[in-house]
């Protein structure tokens, strides 16, 4: 299972640093998303700074524990989990043979059936779980992993069969999300995005309030002239409800600014903070230096 885990940390390591989703950590939810663009973050003013802390923090970290160079195959990264069918993961780059054969070294330790298996003229593999181990919303690779590398420039990784077999006959093409909470963004330089839909019956998981009280919760990261630029969408369970997050939000702002720990330059961005309602959608936007961002990160 070491191993397993091992194979999954390489695809959904970057999902945890960016993001902080963690499939550990989300309580509560049917279906979540993630994606991030190394090349866009590579290449914009925004998001060069971000991206050289993502080398320091994530892919060094990677190559140091399975000597896997990922920032030199990592074109964009996709993570999605839809509720019951469990969790896929798409690594879009130019994947280098080295890469390939270190993966499928890394699945071998961990008991690969070698025998591919098919989906048309496509192939994938499967990885044995833990023995006996039942898969969950918190942990849906318990009971193995299905890995293939034959889309082009794709290394696909699900933890249900009928998953892979859809992606490899639609050509590694995820479902188109209808999430409500991501509707209003668009932006021409997005570096991620994520979003999250909380489960009915599941607002005791959650620890936070606001949470609790939220259907959709999305946000977005773009290069916005320099600047990265995030946009967030909370989608409440009630109108009122709405303007009592943005009471909430703007509380905890101003709670920010005046904390004397926090970069100063940081607690003056913060004071920029738009803050809006809309019939059950609060929306939060805000400007910040990424350079001033990196540093608090670190």
């Amino acid at each position: 299972m070491k191993y397993l885990k091992l194979l999954v940390a390489l695809t959904l390591l970057p999902v945890a640093a960016m993001a902080d989703i963690n499939i550990q950590g989300v309580g509560g939810v049917s279906n979540w998303y993630f994606q991030a663009d190394f090349e866009k973050m590579r290449t914009t003013e925004a998001g060069k700074p971000l991206y050289a802390w993502m080398q320091e923090e994530v892919f060094d970290e990677i190559n140091e524990e399975s000597g896997i160079q990922l920032d030199q195959d990592l074109e964009q990264l996709i993570a999605q989990s839809d509720g019951n069918d469990g969790v896929i993961v798409v690594m879009n780059g130019t994947v280098r043979q080295e890469t390939r054969d270190q993966i499928m070294a890394i699945a071998a330790i961990q008991n690969i059936d070698l025998a591919p298996r098919k989906a048309g003229r496509k192939q994938y593999y499967f990885i044995e779980g833990e023995p006996g181990a039942k898969k969950d919303d918190e942990n849906p690779f318990e009971e193995g992993a299905f890995l293939s590398f034959d889309i082009k420039d794709k290394v696909i990784l699900t933890s249900s069969e009928s998953q892979m077999q859809s992606m490899l006959d639609n050509g590694g093409k995820l479902k188109k999300r209808n999430s409500r909470a991501m509707i209003m963004f668009s932006a021409e330089n997005t570096l991620m995005e994520a979003g999250i839909e909380t489960k009915p019956d599941a607002s005791e998981d959650w620890d936070s309030n606001i949470m609790k009280n939220t259907e959709e919760a999305a946000v977005l990261i773009a290069d916005a002239k320099g600047k990265l630029g995030v946009e967030a969408q909370l989608v409440s369970k009630e109108p009122e409800m709405a303007e009592s997050l943005a009471s909430i939000v703007r509380g905890l702002i101003s709670l920010q600014v005046f904390n004397e720990e926090l970069d100063p330059e940081l607690a003056s961005m913060l004071k920029e903070t738009r803050v809006d309602v809309k019939d059950r959608v609060l929306s939060i936007s805000i400007a910040l230096d990424p350079n001033v961002v990196v540093d608090s990160l670190n």
